[in-house]
């Protein structure tokens, strides 16, 4: 099978830029080489490594494919908080412009419903990992509409804010409501995997940046935060769909040849 594994990280000359990861590695290939190696002779002297619990679990975890056939469909999982929650209106046009340009003939779009989802979600328990929990429950819910593949992207934001110069004007009452004397800074980010729903094999893993500076009233400090909160995350969300779109670009090239390699 071919083996396939790209990164690409661009550095702007100001502020951040995304990271791109693409992967069509073969899990085949990759359990091939303990026959390559004293993995299993279990002799002295020969580094063997002892078969354990977990040497099984390792040949379990790298024993799938990248399978990709399209059309396809294709399924939106946003994650915020770590909750599966809805995208806005302006989010969700955004996406819409990304399928109908970015991965165009590549098949459908469509949300991954919360509802849905829960009907089929594993409670937790403790001691659970979450993360996981979470991510298993999102190809459950994937699966239950029938997504092929699961584009699962997170979102957040952070501020800091510091007082300026000016800051000394907070002890008059004016100063207080006029002077900007807060320099609030947001940064936001948005990072995504692509999955297979069927065996979870990860073929894309992508993030994006954004980040607004600007000066306020002490007053106004707050009300700032809440109002750039959700346009810097679609800042972040546009940066990241860069990074998607030639990792789209990759995987329609992998799927072509793979269909031709197929052919008789």
């Amino acid at each position: 099978m071919k083996h396939l594994m790209i990164v690409a990280c661009a550095a702007a000359a100001l502020g951040l830029a995304g990271c791109e990861t693409v992967q069509y590695t073969s899990g085949d290939d990759y359990l091939a080489r303990y026959a390559a190696g004293p993995y299993e002779t279990g002799q002295p002297g020969e580094n063997a490594y002892s078969s354990t619990d977990l040497d099984a679990e390792i040949r379990e975890i790298a024993s799938i494919n990248p399978h990709i056939i399209l059309p396809a469909r294709f399924g939106l999982a946003r994650i915020e908080r770590g909750q599966l929650t809805q995208a806005s209106l302006a989010e969700m046009q955004l996406w819409q412009e990304f399928a109908e340009q970015d991965a165009a003939g590549m098949g459908d779009f469509v949300p991954l419903s919360p509802l849905i989802m829960s009907s089929v979600a594993q409670t937790d328990v403790h001691g659970a990992n979450r993360n996981r929990l979470l991510m298993d429950n999102l190809r459950r819910g994937a699966a239950r509409q029938h997504i092929d593949y699961l584009l699962v992207y997170e979102v957040a934001s952070s501020t800091d804010t510091r007082q300026n110069a000016l800051s000394v004007t907070d002890w008059t009452v004016i100063g207080l409501f006029m002077a900007p004397s807060r320099n609030v800074t947001i940064n936001g980010t948005a990072s995504a995997i692509l999955l297979d729903v069927r065996n979870g094999y990860p073929y894309i893993m992508a993030s994006g940046f954004s980040e607004d500076s600007r000066t306020t009233t002490a007053t106004r400090a707050w009300d700032s935060q809440a109002q750039h909160h959700e346009a810097i995350q679609m800042v972040a969300i546009s940066d990241l769909m860069s990074d998607l779109s030639q990792g789209f670009i990759t995987l329609q090239e992998q799927a072509q040849l793979a269909h031709q390699t197929a052919q008789p």
